[in-house]
């Protein structure tokens, strides 16, 4: 197993969610995937890797982003707590094209 599939499965036991090994091409609420962040050498035999997991959320408006948000978090952390150390979730927005807000989705920083 590699740290990206124990990821996706943590992420499946969330019923919520549709988990992808990487961010899919057409993004819509629901979907959430690994995305490897950075690693940083610890001794010379051991490395820490941080992901960042994306959730995306609703975007009809604010309102409804937020209850989806809210309703989320904290399942999706728990879910993703055997997989390594959760070190923070946060709001967050994938680009789009420029001029255009992006998509709203939790972004979890998890250390492996």
């Amino acid at each position: 197993m590699t740290a990206r599939s124990d990821i996706v499965d943590a992420l499946k036991t969330v019923p919520e969610l549709a988990p992808h090994s990487t961010m899919p091409d057409t993004i819509a609420a629901g979907m959430a995937w690994p995305a490897w962040a950075f690693t940083e050498p610890i001794t010379t035999c051991g490395a820490v890797t941080t992901w960042y997991v994306f959730v995306a959320l609703p975007a009809a408006n604010i309102a409804v982003t937020v209850v989806a948000g809210d309703d989320l978090v904290d399942t999706v952390a728990a879910a993703l707590w055997p997989v390594g150390k959760v070190i923070r979730w946060e709001p967050w927005r994938i680009p789009l094209e420029p001029g255009q807000q992006g998509i709203p989705v939790v972004r979890y920083t998890l250390e492996v």
